[in-house]
């Protein structure tokens, strides 16, 4: 959306990636029976055109988002968890991944 977009511009604009987790819907369909798999992708286009002036669009276009669970920003890249499925135990764990590899895992500089 309109103010999605605008909030994750402002994010990079005041250099504020590392405190950025972003969750992607699950797969299947929703309870308005709108295909999740299409919304997905349509989502990851607008989440990497926000990046379009930046260092890591090249390299956000070229990820396969359909088994992207959430991507987060530390160390001046992005790590993205995948996942073959998308039960919400998986994204339980991918959150608690996430804010471990944000806050607690010291990271090498290669």
């Amino acid at each position: 959306t309109y103010w999605v977009k605008w909030e994750l511009e402002n994010i990079i604009e005041n250099d504020q990636l590392d405190k950025l987790v972003v969750l992607f819907p699950p797969k299947g369909r929703s309870i308005f029976g709108k295909d999740r798999e299409t919304d997905r992708l349509a989502r990851w286009g607008s989440f990497i055109s926000c990046f379009a002036n930046t260092p890591w669009h090249s390299a956000l276009r070229k990820v396969n988002p359909s088994r992207a669970l959430l991507t987060f920003f530390h160390a001046n890249r992005f790590v993205i968890i995948t996942c073959d499925q998308d039960w919400e135990n998986d994204y339980k764990l991918a959150i608690i991944l996430a804010l471990y590899g944000m806050y607690c895992h010291r990271w090498s500089s290669d």
